[in-house]
């Protein structure tokens, strides 16, 4: 029996105790509604490989709906009053405006049926932080558990590529802005390929990718404590340390202007250096993204290479993290014994190991080299103070959306940075509630 089967049984056991009869050859009469982000490769793993041992042992069907335009989608069911039991929430500013609203269900309340004793003893304290939120009347509770995680701040290459260009691996921001150079210049590299594979196109979230170069050097440059006042409206855009930041990338997009030039960046995809980073000889020699999709990571484990920048200053090293938060809007005691299995070692073991992703999970060993493990471990040896969730998803609806758009204008227009910021400190003083009394509000 595997690991998986045998917490599932357990699960059956307590059931038979009970007197329910939802269990593997009982009636398949439950069900429990969960909508997410993840589609094609993702969204199948997460059906046959995850879900499907824990309806064939519980009897409960799991309805999973993935869809790329999930902000809407929750936002209009839970309007209309029909949200789905479970929701995978890529934002904790999401989190927090539906904790607020009191359309979640309190994951830490006596009658929730969640095992969080269980799930604060296995998971990283940095994880747990993460699906932390007020609720209405202020009270700060457990409203979310991260079940699938990315480690970010994370530069990506070929090995082989890097060995062929004969190229070292930067460890300060001023190697990088060399190898950048040095790509662009050389004569043999350039005809090739550009240094950056840097699409920013997403549906309807495009900017994004940009957004994770902006919040890197400001974690990497000025400290996680000021990271964490910017995020949370306290710090301006237009403060030195924020447009650093952004002086910083620009030195990087500058520098490597061709194939890739700004207009192939606005219009290529994300996905753009997922093969193109492994030809012979490449498109591109380096992705900046905090996530690798599954087939992806599958089909280039053996070759995938990654850094990252050390702290300027020789400081402490500042970890961003992101992943998905499991919420609750519909209560049930299907909806529960989901929760507790998908946070459990057993499904995250199974959901880790084709790679592509990390668990918060710190019993987990499943993964599949050592790559992946040394991302996880990262996250559960660093101190809680220097570790942070992606920015721009902590951050308000209206907040995010400007700063995505912000990165587009930018990467189009570098010249118009002091007017782009200056924009978006407007954004800032109507995002927050306390905007009234910010530095740089009126």
């Amino acid at each position: 029996m595997t690991a998986a089967r045998s917490f599932l049984a357990g699960l059956c056991a307590l059931a038979v105790v009970l007197g329910s009869t939802s269990c593997a050859g009982g009636s398949p009469s439950r069900t429990v509604s969960v909508l997410g982000t993840w589609v094609g490769d993702e969204g199948n793993l997460f059906v046959d490989e995850v879900l499907k041992p824990f309806e064939k042992s519980t009897g409960i069907d799991v309805q999973y709906e993935g869809t790329r335009d999930f902000s809407a989608v929750l936002e209009s069911r839970v309007r209309d009053g029909d949200p789905p039991d479970l929701a995978l929430l890529a934002s904790p500013g999401q989190l927090q405006q539906y904790a607020q609203d009191g359309q979640l269900v309190p994951l830490d309340g006596k009658t929730s049926g969640i095992q969080l004793d269980r799930i604060r003893a296995e998971y990283t304290p940095a994880w747990l932080h993460s699906g932390l939120a007020t609720d209405a009347g202020g009270i700060q509770r457990q409203f979310g558990v991260v079940v699938r995680g990315k480690r970010k701040n994370v530069i990506w290459y070929s090995q082989a590529a890097w060995g062929r260009a004969r190229l070292a691996q930067p460890r300060t921001w001023e190697d990088l802005v060399k190898v950048t150079g040095d790509i662009t210049s050389s004569a043999p590299l350039a005809s090739s390929g550009s240094a950056w594979c840097a699409g920013l196109r997403d549906s309807s979230s495009s900017g994004w990718p940009g957004t994770d170069w902006i919040e890197d050097i400001i974690l990497r440059d000025a400290g996680a404590d000021t990271y964490r006042s910017w995020y949370q409206g306290t710090l301006p855009w237009t403060s030195p340390q924020v447009q650093n930041a952004w002086l910083a990338w620009k030195r990087i997009i500058e520098v490597s202007p061709a194939p890739q030039t700004t207009t192939g960046m606005l219009l290529d995809g994300i996905q753009y250096g997922e093969e193109e980073m492994f030809h012979n000889p490449p498109a591109c020699y380096l992705r900046r993204i905090g996530y690798l999709q599954t087939s992806d990571y599958q089909r280039h484990a053996a070759d995938f290479g990654y850094f990252d920048l050390p702290p300027a200053g020789g400081g402490p090293q500042n970890i961003e993290i992101a992943g998905d938060l499991l919420t609750m809007f519909r209560q049930s005691d299907q909806a529960a014994d989901l929760v507790n299995y998908l946070t459990s070692v057993e499904a995250q073991d199974v959901w880790v190991k084709p790679g592509g992703a990390i668990s918060p999970n710190k019993r987990v060993t499943a993964y599949p080299d050592e790559t992946t493990n040394s991302l996880a471990q990262s996250v559960n040896d660093a101190n809680l103070g220097n570790v942070v969730f992606d920015a721009s998803d902590a951050m308000p609806l209206t907040m995010r959306n400007a700063f995505y758009q912000a990165v587009l204008e930018f990467v189009a227009e570098p010249d118009r940075l002091p007017a782009i910021l200056k924009n978006l400190d407007v954004v800032r003083c109507q995002a927050y509630p306390e905007a009234a009394s910010l530095h740089g509000c009126p």
